[in-house]
């Protein structure tokens, strides 16, 4: 393997896991904290992604798929999350 500084773009924006396999890394919209390995976040259409962020929350999708899942989850609503989906808690 080489250096950090001397890999490739396109390298550092992918990570291998246990088994080898290459996976893309996932980079947290700075507007509403929703994770993705797109270049723009499908969430809420923004570019202003980075791969500098802390915690991962999870949120469900409610019993009906248009129930909004603040009303039946604590922390959807404490976060404001409209949606389902993963989620960074901190994005830097």
């Amino acid at each position: 393997m080489g250096r950090r500084g001397c890999e490739s773009s396109s390298r550092r924006e992918k990570e291998v896991n246990q088994e080898g396999t290459i996976i893309a890394k996932m980079k947290a919209c700075k507007v509403c904290h929703y994770l993705t390995a797109e270049s723009m976040c499908p969430n809420c259409k923004s570019t202003n992604l980075s791969t500098s962020y802390t915690g991962i929350v999870v949120i469900l999708p409610g019993r009906s798929k248009r129930e909004d899942p603040r009303l039946s989850s604590y922390v959807a609503s404490r976060l404001n999350i409209d949606k389902p989906g993963k989620y960074a808690l901190k994005v830097r």
